[in-house]
This record gives structure tokens, sequence and C-alpha cells, in this order.
């Protein structure tokens, strides 16, 4: 079982969940619709070889009522600022779709603080494919608890899944972490704008950080071959299929914290230049 650890930023109390108690640190940065939790069996795939920092992003779980970031900057604010308030000098970085991008711009920002980088269905030649309901009905919706239910099953039923299994466990999960959330994070969501993707995508280019990438080969939100197009600009790189949709590290955790052991292990001994 995790603990909660908190530290305190210019934006308030920040808690987060902390799975092992020592080794090198892991920081595991969820999406959009998700909490900490769909890291959970991931970080238990670690064996406690690692210290595993499972995120609750602004606006939800422990910190809904934390003031939600409106963009990148100003959530890579957040994240900085937690890295330096829990004193975690080095790490690795798991970010799936928005923690993805989270984590380029982090590591462009930072090079020398991040160890390895792991990108799960993150949206970087084109924004995600997925179809939002218009934001004045939206916010209409996400009024009620059968509203917030039929916002989330319409963006769920977009993302790809290998089975119905999958489906089901996915969007038990995306359910459970939606009642815990500020509905205001689902009101103002939107798609990363392209011109970010295209920033983010220069500095990716000039990563020198080992990037593994891994791509659910049912993903439809976020395409296998673009993901692969995204882990061809990055020096040090592997790319990786998964036999799931978006949500490979809930669907499959135990795997993808097998190549995550795994990739590490092959980098261990390359350094960013200049640290």
């Amino acid at each position: 079982m995790g603990r909660v650890v908190k530290a305190v930023l210019p934006q308030g109390e920040f808690s987060a969940h902390l799975f092992g108690e020592q080794g090198p640190w892991v920081v595991c940065w969820p999406t959009l619709l998700l909490d900490h939790a769909m890291f959970i069996e991931f970080a238990e795939g670690l064996d406690g070889s690692f210290r595993c920092l499972l995120i609750d992003p602004p606006g939800w779980g422990l910190n809904r009522d934390l003031v939600i970031p409106q963009a990148l900057p100003d959530l890579l604010r957040v994240a900085t600022s937690l890295l330096d308030g829990l004193d975690i000098e080095r790490c690795h970085w798991v970010g799936l779709g928005l923690g993805g991008q989270l984590g380029v711009l982090a590591q462009h920002k930072t090079p020398q603080r991040f160890l390895t980088m792991t990108y799960l269905s993150m949206p970087l030649i084109r924004a995600a494919r997925v179809t939002l309901v218009a934001q004045v009905l939206r916010r209409v919706m996400l009024c009620t608890a059968m509203g917030r239910r039929k916002v989330v099953d319409q963006i769920c039923s977009q993302m790809g899944y290998a089975s119905e299994a999958e489906a089901a466990k996915v969007h038990a999960q995306v359910h459970a972490a939606v009642d815990q959330c500020n509905p205001k994070v689902l009101q103002e969501a939107s798609p990363t704008p392209q011109h970010e993707l295209d920033n983010l995508r220069v500095a990716l280019k000039r990563s020198a950080v080992p990037s593994l990438f891994l791509a659910g080969q049912h993903d439809r939100a976020c395409l296998p071959r673009d993901q692969q197009t995204a882990a061809q600009l990055v020096a040090i790189s592997q790319f990786i299929t998964v036999d799931t949709g978006f949500f490979s590290v809930l669907a499959r955790a135990k795997l993808c914290a097998e190549h995550f052991k795994s990739f590490v292990q092959q980098h261990a001994s390359e350094r960013v230049p200049g640290v």
C-alpha cells in the first residue's frame, strides 16, 4: 500500500501518493479523466525497487480544491514546485496523454533532472482524435451526476480497446476518478492546440534524455503510427506497441512495468550531456 506525502507549493498544499520507500524516484502523471489510481498496478509491478510518486493533478482526487492550471506552462510550474518541495533532484518520468506532454516540457526546461522519460499514448503529431461535447452544453451536463456520466461515456467510447473487459475496466476507473474531481476540470477541457503541439515537437527533437514510447495497438485517440513518428524525433528512444487501447498502463499495468524496468536497465549508465 502507498502512503500520502505532502508539499507546500505556491499554489497551495499538494498531496501525492508514494509507493515504495527506496530506489530511484519515478513520477507518474496521468492524463485527463484519471487520477493517481490508474498507476497503482504499474507501481506495484515495480516490486518496491523504485519510489513511485503517483499524482492527482490539480482538480483531481486529493488535490481537487487546488487552482486548475489553464495551460501546460502553468501545469509545469506546479510540477516543478512539487519536485522541488519533495527534494527530488533526479527522477524517471512516466506520463500518459497530457502527462506525457507535460513531461516533454519538463525535460526541455531541466533535462538534468530526468533519468528517463516514458510516454504513453501521448498526442504530439496531432491533437487527440476525440470529439468533445460543445463546451456550453458540457457545462450544463456536468452539473449533475447523470450528465457527468454521459460526458465521460461519450469520451471513453472514442479511445479504442483491445477487448470488452478492458473497456469495462477503464470505464469503471474513469467514473471513480470523475466522481472525486472538480467538475471545472471537465468543463474547461480541450485538446492541446496545434501550435503547442508544434512547440512540444521542437522540444522533443532537442531531447537527450532516453525516452520510451509505449503505444496501444488499438488506440483510436492517439494513433500508434503518430507515436512512432514522435519517437523517431528523439536521439535515444525505443518504440513498443502493447495489445491495448489508449489506457495501456491501466489495461496491462504489469506488462508496461516490465517494459519500463527493461528500458531503465538498458540506459542506467547513460547521462544527459552537461550533467
